[in-house]
């Protein structure tokens, strides 16, 4: 399991891009469908600092 700290989490309003493939699954025995992206990158287009500038 990925454990994080503050310093690793990203202020709000940083922009991203993500990109990978979306896939839909199911769990046996539930009809809920889920989803996820697999096979993901992320890349900060626009990281906000502290101070708001």
């Amino acid at each position: 399991m990925l454990h994080l700290s503050d310093e690793d989490y990203l202020e709000q309003e940083t922009e991203i891009i993500v990109q990978g493939t979306f896939e839909t699954y199911k769990e046996p025995n539930d009809e809920t469908l889920y989803c996820r992206i697999t096979d993901a990158d992320m890349q900060i287009k626009n990281k906000k600092r502290k101070d708001g500038s």
